[in-house]
């Protein structure tokens, strides 16, 4: 599930709102420089040059592939979702495979303005997934130019 997001209790989306990311709770979105493989199952689910990492506060940076570049006939939406408070409603998808019921991979398919840049992507869970051309998740850190977004 993605870090932040909490299951869904009945509310309506309509009914919940996004707060705006700030100094206390930052969010930032930048391009990845190179080209990330995502393998699930000893197959190629996505293949991209143009990946994005989203660095929200204390969460670990989480890498989004445009659709574009996923093979979307090797995954089916889940029934599963949650609700971002800082990036709004987040659908799941697993493996189309016949037999696996867990998520591999999520989506925000229309964010909350903040996180735009996201939209049209889609975030693999990486204890589920095997990101090929990436440095370890958790040594990525944002640039430390200034954030055009702010």
């Amino acid at each position: 599930m993605a870090d932040d997001a909490v299951e869904n209790n009945g509310m309506a989306p309509a009914e919940r709102a996004c707060r705006s990311p700030g100094p206390d709770y930052p969010i930032r979105i930048e391009p990845h420089d190179g080209r990330i493989v995502v393998h699930a199952e000893d197959q190629v689910i996505a293949d991209s040059a143009s990946a994005l990492i989203l660095y929200e506060a204390n969460q670990p940076p989480a890498v989004y592939f445009p659709r574009a570049d996923v093979d979307m006939n090797r995954l089916i939406r889940s029934d599963m979702s949650t609700f971002s408070p800082y990036k709004g409603e987040c659908t799941y998808y697993a493996l189309d495979d016949g037999e696996s019921a867990n998520s591999i991979a999520w989506s925000y398919e229309r964010p909350a303005e903040a996180v735009a840049a996201i939209a049209g992507h889609l975030s693999f869970l990486p204890d589920r997934v095997d990101l090929i051309g990436l440095k370890a998740l958790d040594s990525l850190r944002p640039s430390s130019g200034p954030d055009p977004e702010t």
